[in-house]
């Protein structure tokens, strides 16, 4: 609903506590943001339920949000398991991490790479008028 959105997308709608092992301080920011450069929509979420703080006009929210996504609902889940030699590179999309063993015979090899700017050709498209 809109009423969900706007309170989610307070400049204070969650805190993430400082870290005081990684020097980190406290992190509060919306959940929902919007880039009008590009027509961007961004969403900084966290599915934790202990080291978070929830604003209290964010928080009953943040709880439809969760049973949103919670659901089981085919039509928004895009689910594969990535095979030897596979990769994926996209935007942060919201995910899941689930265990994962490693053979002791074939051990996985993983890069992550973070960058600030978004994959091009990945914008929204611009629409015409119907």
């Amino acid at each position: 609903s809109a009423g969900m959105v706007a309170a989610l997308s307070r400049p204070d709608s969650m805190t993430i506590p400082a870290n005081a092992d990684d020097a980190r301080p406290d992190q509060t920011g919306s959940v929902f943001s919007y880039d009008p450069r590009d027509n961007s929509l961004h969403m900084r979420y966290t599915h934790r339920t202990h080291s978070i703080t929830w604003h209290a006009g964010a928080r009953s929210a943040a709880l439809r949000l969760r049973a949103i996504l919670e659901t089981e609902d085919v039509s928004y889940i895009f689910r594969h398991r990535l095979e030897s030699g596979q990769g994926l590179i996209c935007n942060n999309v919201l995910h899941t991490r689930t265990a994962f063993r490693d053979d002791p015979h074939h051990r996985r090899l993983f890069y992550r790479a973070r960058f600030l700017e978004r994959i091009e050709g990945c914008r929204p498209r611009e629409t015409s008028p119907a």
